[in-house]
């Protein structure tokens, strides 16, 4: 399962709208639930794919420096 990458920032009424208003601008909501479900997805995923791997393995793999 691909998803798509979404720049996620904290910004006030004023910079929501702004951002909003723009071209090919896509709004939605999101819950805590939801996240931790595809984290859980995609964990199942990768414990067959990758074997087991340590966490700070995991963190290094997953995250640009």
């Amino acid at each position: 399962m691909d998803l798509p990458l979404v720049d996620i920032c904290c910004i006030g009424a004023v910079g929501f709208y702004r951002n909003l208003v723009q071209p090919d601008t896509i709004a939605f909501t999101t819950s805590l639930y939801e996240i931790d479900r595809i984290i859980k997805e995609k964990e199942s995923e990768l414990s067959g794919q990758e074997g087991e791997l340590m966490d700070k393995e995991l963190v290094e793999q997953k995250l640009p420096y």
